[in-house]
């Protein structure tokens, strides 16, 4: 399961939802494309996390 996939298709028919009705709704809102908006940081390298979160955990144990 593609969990990205089903926010932006949930987001989408909200969306739709929204502008065909928007006289029912009195807020301002803004969906933003997440992987647009961080696309300038660098990557997480997971595997490095995992080994320190390890590292951290046999110190503590």
């Amino acid at each position: 399961m593609n969990v990205r996939r089903i926010c932006m298709i949930l987001c989408n028919v909200a969306e739709s939802y929204y502008k065909e009705y928007k006289d029912k709704f009195h807020y301002n809102y803004e969906i933003i494309d997440w992987d647009e908006v961080t696309s300038h940081l660098p990557s997480i390298d997971m595997e490095k996390v995992i080994n320190e979160l390890a590292k951290s955990c046999e110190e503590l144990c």
